[in-house]
This record gives C-alpha cells, structure tokens and sequence, in this order.
C-alpha cells in the first residue's frame, strides 16, 4: 500500500525531468525495518498546497482522526489526496518530509513483519 502511494504520487505531481523512488529492508538490530523515499521536482501550484498537508500529515497527534477528517473533506469526483494520511494512519508508518527549492522529498520508515509464506507448490510434490 505504502509503496503505491507513494508511486502513485510521483506520477501524478512530478514535473520535469525525474523522480526517484527507493526502498531500503534493514534489520540492524535484529528487527525488520523499511525505509522508502522520493524524490522529484514539483510545480509550484503543487509545491505549496503538498507543503501544507504534508505538516498536518507529520504533526498530527492522531493519524486516524485527521484521516476522518480528510475523508469527510474530500472530493469524490476529484483527487482524494487521502494517500499519504493513509501510510500513518493505516500502515502506521512514520513520515517526514523537506523542500529544497522546487525538489519535494517524502521518507516513510518503521518496522515491517516479515510474513509466513508456504513456498512449496502442488505441481512440486
């Protein structure tokens, strides 16, 4: 979900010529831990209003209440701009952000539990 967002995101607000995407899976003291970042230029009609929500996004004491709180806001026939709420309060991942110039960069990090996974298949017995 994170990682989609996040994609999702640079397609829809980059501005020429590139964006960045990388992911990190680190477990330096023995416990899983994932670090996303992107970068890309955005236009200044974008720069500003993402600046704005992203402090909201970042401070809010409560995610899932400001997340209510965006839902309850958004426009259902535009852009929800419900998707970097979502990684704090759905995924509850912490995220920070900084603008240099025109180059907005996003960081999610926190832990991650690896899941189970059954690996052998029937048409391998």
């Amino acid at each position: 979900m994170v990682s989609q967002e996040l994609l999702e995101n640079l397609v829809k607000y980059s501005a020429p010529p590139r964006a960045s995407f990388e992911f990190e899976l680190a477990a330096p003291d023995g416990r899983a831990r994932a670090r996303l970042v992107t970068r890309n230029i955005a236009a200044n009609e974008h720069l500003e209003p993402a600046s704005a929500l992203l402090s909201r996004i970042v401070h809010a004491e409560d995610p899932s209440a400001l997340y209510d709180e965006l839902v309850a806001a958004s426009d259902p026939l535009g852009f929800s701009r419900l998707g970097l709420i979502r990684i704090r309060a759905e995924a509850g991942l912490e995220l920070s952000y900084s603008v240099q110039g025109s180059c907005l960069e996003l960081v999610v990090t926190g832990p991650v539990t690896p899941r189970a996974h059954d690996y052998t298949h029937e048409s391998a017995k």
